[in-house]
């Protein structure tokens, strides 16, 4: 299924789970991939996107080689997307992906290039692609139209501006994620308001919080993208507060990984119940099974 996607879109980013599992999986998992690749383009395709991420976030070897290493995919990566390639493929709406790889390389002079472009443009289009390059790094400063682009009517421009919006502290942003949670707006483009409070939190937050979370139905992709939000956010402030929306988390998340991450924050923050207990030993997830095991549960 991946192979195919990258192979209708190239610049499609998909899931790269196998290279964060420990050994043996991964070698059998690799092996199993690379002798089917032979025969299947879907499976060579995924192949090589795999291939692909692990030589730019590299997991292996010396501190020294690991540097080595980055530095080398840095370089790659700054002459594979230089900025003039960045802002002329935004001009054309053109690719997804190269705008991350960009800002994640790009230097400080270069994203105030770009930042500055943004703000004089207004192509819907270009804006959320130039919006896309800082998905992973703050934003240089704040500007009224990112607050519109973030309270708009157009979707894609909403949620690239709320995720440009996540790296800043600053108390518009804290008002703005109070206020989509006041008015119920954590759907769809909206998903991702949670993380507008990973460096805005404070009193009174954690209330409002699962207060929203408990009026919802979300479906399986909002639910994902929320239970990230609740679970980064336990992580970062570790608020017994937030015990209902953490167990909203878990019993609302489809990804098995989001369910063990909530599990753990439960667990540390001593609201694991006998029965969450007893529910884990069956999990699908093996850490989730062994650290149920752990507490001697059956």
């Amino acid at each position: 299924i991946y192979g195919q996607r990258l192979l209708a879109n190239p610049d499609d980013n998909v899931n790269s789970w196998y290279l964060e599992v420990g050994e043996p999986e991964t070698q059998q998992y690799k092996q199993a991939l690379s002798q089917n690749a032979q025969t299947e383009p879907t499976i060579q395709a995924y192949w090589d996107y795999l291939e692909k991420i692990r030589q730019l976030y590299p997991r292996a070897g010396t501190k020294e080689e690991k540097e080595q290493q980055r530095a080398e995919s840095r370089q790659r990566m700054r002459e594979k997307y230089p900025l003039r390639q960045i802002l002329r493929d935004a001009q054309k709406a053109q690719g997804r992906g190269c705008y991350f790889a960009f800002g994640r390389y790009a230097t400080a002079e270069e994203l105030e290039q770009v930042y500055a472009v943004l703000l004089s443009e207004n192509k819907e289009a270009t804006l959320a692609r130039l919006l896309w390059v800082f998905r992973r790094v703050p934003l240089p400063r704040l500007h009224p139209r990112l607050f519109d682009w973030a309270t708009g009517p157009v979707e894609e421009l909403k949620e690239a501006a709320l995720v440009a919006l996540a790296h800043t502290a600053d108390a518009r942003v804290h008002q703005l994620a109070r206020q989509k949670l006041a008015t119920g707006a954590v759907l769809g483009p909206d998903s991702g308001v949670l993380d507008l409070f990973l460096h805005n939190y404070s009193n009174g937050d954690a209330d409002l919080i699962c207060r929203a979370l408990a009026t919802i139905q979300p479906d399986a992709d909002d639910a994902h993208s929320l239970a990230m939000g609740v679970i980064d956010l336990v992580e970062k402030q570790g608020d017994r507060d937030l015990h209902q929306a953490l167990l909203w988390a878990y019993e609302n998340t489809p990804c098995s990984t989001c369910r063990h991450r909530a599990v753990v924050q439960l667990d540390k923050l001593g609201l694991l119940t006998d029965s969450l207990v007893r529910e884990c030993c069956f999990d699908a997830d093996e850490d989730t099974r062994e650290l149920a095991q752990k507490h001697g549960t059956s």
